[in-house]
């Protein structure tokens, strides 16, 4: 079970992931932070189950060259699946509020624990909210972190 941890990194203004333990992150727990606006205000949550990273890679720019197709330059960004548990049926209908907020943010620490808003976005879909056999209720989804381009070629 992995538990990430994301941190906004000032050296090229954008968020890291590092795989922490609960000691590591001193008195706040490690995971996930939302932050976004729902139909009653801004709210929030943190997912605090483990996560799953994958990376999504697009071409920019693509030339055939001998034969093979080379690219001038490629776009990637890191793509979280979170979650959380343990969830009451009031709370997993107002968590689901993200998914149609336009407005969604990861809060994310620097190295001075100063906090930063980074937004994010999450895919749109049909995601499972509550299931009644389930007294206590989980839930999961993606989100994309912002995108870094690579150098030109």
């Amino acid at each position: 079970m992995k538990v990430f941890d994301l941190t906004f990194d000032l050296t090229f203004g954008g968020l890291t992931l590092s795989e922490v333990n609960p000691t590591d992150t001193a008195c706040r727990k490690p995971g996930v932070f939302l932050y976004w606006l729902s139909p009653v205000g801004w709210a929030g949550w943190l997912f605090e189950a483990y996560s799953d990273l994958e990376k999504e890679v697009r071409a920019i720019g693509s030339f055939r060259q001998a034969g093979l197709t080379r690219y001038s330059q490629k776009e990637s960004a890191e793509v979280l699946t979170i979650r959380t548990r343990h969830l009451r049926k009031p709370d997993a209908e107002a968590i689901a509020t993200v998914l149609d907020s336009p407005a969604v943010y990861v809060i994310a620490h620097d190295k001075n624990d100063a906090m930063h808003l980074v937004p994010v976005e999450v895919p749109t879909g049909t995601f499972p909210v509550w299931k009644d056999a389930n007294r206590l209720g989980q839930m999961e989804f993606k989100i994309t972190l912002p995108a870094r381009r690579s150098q030109r070629a």
